[in-house]
């Protein structure tokens, strides 16, 4: 039998897993683990509602930001999904194929929430260092949405070859026990080859991306060398800027907690194994929280927002020249008004300024 497969072997004995116990430790970490999961999210479903209703989707910058959300929703909703372990009595080696699959979702889950933030630091970097690029970083779209969904793909399927996908503690993940209750060492390896490797990595990257681009800022402030379109540029880096540096905070909590069982071989700290449960499992809790302040900024335009869904109807009736006109420039802003004396000279507004004067 397949390792991953055979779950019960010597860890179940007498209500307890690998000396825990299972209606004690493993089920209230496991309470809380999906609890956060759960409410993260509901929070990014709310959010992503609300920036839909609110029209929040035709500037890349909102675009980017409602993609990200969605990683972190797909996390967090495979997260909560677990709760039904401990109905399933996966410690007593029952139901050890669904074990499996939830943590194939898992690892595939936590690459996507990880790429999507990564994806919002990517986009600053481009946008802050090449400037001039600005119009052109629009081509860069299908990349955010399809890179963060199609890489975990090539890693997922890792632990699954080496059967070392089951229960990690109080979820399921990548194995913590061997069969005999010792310290899945292959496992282990893996969850730093295959996960908290290129997590500790890729903070580390977006730590020195966030300090290039925060000196950078300052720099062409102090030597006051921003154009317009570059000022305005500033205003949209601010509030995506907080994304990446929200998300970092909460995910240390698991990567100590993992280093931490290593080195102790599969035992540790019981706080920070709770830290693990509940910060890991809301590791993009801050992002649907400040998209909806970042919202708030915004509800000058909002109401314009809302109307233009309301003028939707207007295609279904008749109307007179003058209202299909009205109805037209107010779906699309951009479209050019008539010649008349007063605006034919007026500079058409570009798509850059209209863009970040949104939040002014």
């Amino acid at each position: 039998m397949l390792m991953g497969l055979d779950l019960l072997g010597d860890t179940y004995f007498n209500g307890s897993y690998c000396n825990d116990s299972i209606k004690g430790e493993l089920a209230h970490l496991l309470l809380v683990f999906c609890i956060s999961g759960a409410v993260c999210a509901f929070l990014c479903f709310l959010t992503i509602i609300v920036m839909i209703f609110c029209r929040l989707f035709t500037l890349l910058t909102h675009r980017l930001i409602i993609y990200m959300l969605l990683g972190i929703f797909f996390y967090s909703f495979i997260v909560a999904a677990q709760c039904m372990n401990y109905w399933l009595n996966i410690w007593k080696g029952e139901h050890a194929v669904v074990c499996i699959v939830e943590s194939y979702f898992t690892e595939y889950a936590c690459w996507v929430m990880l790429l999507s933030v990564l994806m919002v630091t990517l986009h600053l970097t481009v946008m802050v260092l090449f400037p001039k690029f600005h119009i052109k970083m629009g081509r860069l779209e299908p990349f955010y949405i399809l890179f963060p969904w199609l890489f975990p793909l090539l890693v997922a399927w890792i632990p699954f070859v080496h059967n070392n996908y089951g229960i990690s503690g109080s979820w399921c993940w990548i194995r913590l026990y061997n069969n005999n209750c010792s310290l899945n060492k292959e496992g282990m390896i893996e969850m730093y080859a295959v996960l908290y490797g290129e997590l500790f990595v890729g903070l580390i990257l977006n730590n020195i991306a966030l300090i290039i681009i925060f000196v950078t800022l300052c720099k062409r402030v102090y030597c006051n060398t921003t154009c317009p379109n570059y000022r305005k540029t500033l205003k949209q880096t601010l509030p995506l800027v907080i994304y990446p540096i929200s998300y970092q905070l909460f995910t240390w909590f698991a990567i100590a907690n993992r280093l931490n069982q290593a080195l102790n071989k599969g035992s540790g700290g019981t706080w920070l194994f709770y830290m693990h449960a509940f910060f890991g499992a809301s590791g993009g809790f801050f992002a649907p929280l400040l998209s909806l302040l970042y919202i708030l900024f915004l509800r000058k335009t909002i109401k314009d927002n809302i109307r233009k869904w309301h003028c939707l109807k207007c295609f279904f009736g008749p109307k007179t020249e003058s209202e299909a006109t009205d109805t037209s420039r107010l779906i699309n802003p951009d479209q050019p008004e008539r010649a008349s004396s007063t605006n034919t000279n007026q500079p058409r507004e570009s798509e850059i300024e209209r863009e970040y004067e949104i939040i002014n």
